[in-house]
């Protein structure tokens, strides 16, 4: 019989994400509808 191999211990990240408001600003449209809706928004960043 083969003897098992011993695995050794990995080491495992541990990250956190957040969203945080940067800031606010108007939109014409009610609600964004589509990707290019989206796209018209964010534009100009």
């Amino acid at each position: 019989m083969e003897r098992e191999k011993q695995q050794t211990a990995k080491r495992v990240d541990i990250v956190q994400v957040k969203l945080v408001r940067e800031k606010t600003m108007f939109y014409k449209k009610f609600r964004i509808r589509s990707p290019h809706d989206a796209y018209e928004l964010m534009k100009e960043f």
